[in-house]
């Protein structure tokens, strides 16, 4: 059972471990949309849009709804959702503390000027 858990947990990761992937469910955030909306809100390829929605559906993150000809996809879990949200809001606090520690960084030492001003180059 608990391997069961583990492996799971893995194939949820293994879905989540790819920029397009990461999009396609930030856009899944607040309500279903069908491939077409999907295609204009990012700008790919239907192909390769697709394809990722196949390996999402596949380890569970996202589930599906026919609707006429029309197929809709849905977060499964909002426990995802949850899960990237903490982890991008930790990452904002993180890229944002580091680029005050470089601003800092920025105006007390210039990391590239030249040692001596006077100096000058030969031909």
């Amino acid at each position: 059972m608990e391997e069961e858990i583990f492996v799971k947990i893995a194939v949820i990761f293994k879905a989540l471990g790819d920029t397009v992937r990461l999009k396609i469910i930030r856009c899944l955030c607040d309500e279903e949309k069908n491939v077409t909306q999907l295609i204009q809100e990012l700008g790919m390829k239907q192909s390769n849009i697709s394809q990722h929605l196949k390996v999402l559906f596949q380890s569970g993150v996202v589930k599906r709804r026919k609707q006429g000809t029309q197929t809709f996809y849905l977060i499964a879990d909002p426990k995802v959702i949850q899960i990237c949200r903490q982890l991008s809001r930790s990452m904002i606090k993180e890229l944002s503390e580091n680029a005050e520690k470089m601003m800092q960084i920025g105006e007390t030492k210039e990391l590239f000027s030249h040692r001596n001003p006077q100096r000058t180059s030969k031909p």
